[in-house]
């Protein structure tokens, strides 16, 4: 009789042991499904960010940057290392630094969108107007950054200028 109880207790806990093998089989199956998912979503992210002729920034929470794709680097002039937490105010024209640097970190504290029209100042000396639009990320309601939108409108201030001038000659 008792032999035949240890023996039953014996099949249990083999039993108990198999099921909790099985089941973090699933646990890690399951795991490693939702990892190969989230390399796919980011891979299918870069794809587009990379394509898009509009430059891309990602910060966190507090506004400092953590990516840009590479529209923003050719827009920019920086490389994305050199875009990494403020060194992105590097590339903003010194005439609009202290405007864009001040406005985009008051608006992040904020929690507010950002618009701004600035130009950028490249390492060879090219200007390039932008326009920049930056919204939150949110996950549920907790603040996880802002993504933003760089648009080169250079082609648009040329011809506001040149438009100007044309305008100031004939007034003259």
């Amino acid at each position: 009789e008792l032999a035949r109880a240890q023996a039953r207790r014996a099949e249990e806990e083999a039993g108990r042991a198999e099921a909790a093998a099985v089941e973090a089989e699933e646990a890690l199956n399951q795991q490693l499904e939702v990892e190969a998912a989230l390399r796919a979503s980011e891979a299918r992210f870069r794809a587009m960010a990379d394509s898009s002729p509009l430059g891309i920034y990602i910060t966190g929470p507090a506004g400092d940057c953590q990516y840009t794709n590479l529209a923003y680097q050719r827009i920019s002039g920086l490389t994305q290392q050199a875009a990494l937490g403020t060194g992105w105010s590097q590339a903003i024209h010194p005439e609009d630094r202290e405007r864009v640097f001040g406005a985009w970190y008051d608006a992040a504290g904020r929690r507010q969108p950002f618009r701004s029209e600035h130009r950028f100042l490249q390492a060879d000396g090219k200007v390039v107007w932008t326009r920049v639009n930056a919204a939150e990320i949110l996950d549920e309601e907790r603040l996880i950054g802002y993504v933003g939108l760089v648009e080169d409108i250079s082609e648009h201030a040329a011809d506001q200028t040149a438009l100007r001038q044309s305008e100031e000659r004939y007034r003259a």
